[in-house]
């Protein structure tokens, strides 16, 4: 997939296409935005945390029997609202909201994906400090360190791009290798991104855990095109609902 790059291909985007390029390069550090601190030990415990008001939705299969798919199953029911939980070896956890109105087919996907422990031990293999932390490439899990941000769930999904969307500090989008090539590849943004092409299909909002962000561990080269020596791995992520 392609990602954002800051000179290098390969962001905001899976490795295995053309980058989008950021004219400005590494843009500079934005603010927190809305999002809260990170939380308190005993919100995390077992790994099960939900915000308040919302209960955990069901896996739909007890571990992850497969990181290939034909296609994401409808599984997001339009008359709730949804969250994601990332717990990580940060440590921490991020909580973030989905623009489900907006970005129904990503928030979709994403959760088809979370309900069957797909993003279980899967790594942030690029994270450029002010930048963006990347993640979701099952690669990262087993495969070779040269094919980490080359892979994704077996399918590949259309963009949502209307209206156009607005980078801010702590949003999540796709990342992908061109017009209509989503798969399981997502970026975190760690800064104020607004002047970024509105290619990529914004989907949700950081509304807990920010503060542990500029805690992952990053790429050793100013682009982020190696992988960190011990990246920061989702351990356990799980979808509430209300």
């Amino acid at each position: 997939m392609r990602l954002l790059t800051v000179i290098a291909p390969c962001f905001l985007v899976a490795c295995s296409s053309n980058p989008v390029t950021s004219d400005s390069g590494v843009p500079d550090g934005g603010s927190d935005g809305a999002a809260s601190d990170g939380m308190d030990d005993s919100a995390e415990a077992g790994g099960e945390y939900c915000p308040a008001g919302y209960t955990l939705t069901p896996f739909l299969s007890a571990t992850a029997t497969t990181h290939t798919y034909a296609k994401a199953d409808q599984v997001v029911d339009s008359t709730k609202d949804y969250m994601a939980v990332l717990v990580t070896t940060a440590p921490g956890t991020i909580v973030w909201h989905f623009h489900q109105s907006v970005a129904p087919i990503a928030t979709n996907s994403f959760i088809f994906l979370a309900l069957h422990h797909f993003f279980d031990g899967i790594a942030f293999h690029r994270v450029v400090p002010s930048f963006v932390a990347q993640g979701g490439d099952p690669n990262t899990i087993s495969g070779p360190r040269n094919t980490w941000g080359m892979g994704g769930p077996g399918y590949s999904f259309v963009d949502e791009l209307t209206p156009a969307p607005v980078y801010a500090a702590n949003t999540v989008a796709m990342a992908n290798s061109g017009p209509n090539t989503n798969g399981s590849q997502f970026f975190i943004t760690l800064a104020d991104l607004t002047t970024l092409p509105p290619d990529y299909t914004l989907f949700a909002d950081v509304t807990e855990g920010s503060a542990i962000l500029p805690l992952f561990a990053t790429s050793p080269d100013p682009q982020g095109m190696t992988p960190p020596a011990t990246p920061t791995v989702m351990t356990d992520v799980h979808i509430c609902q209300k």
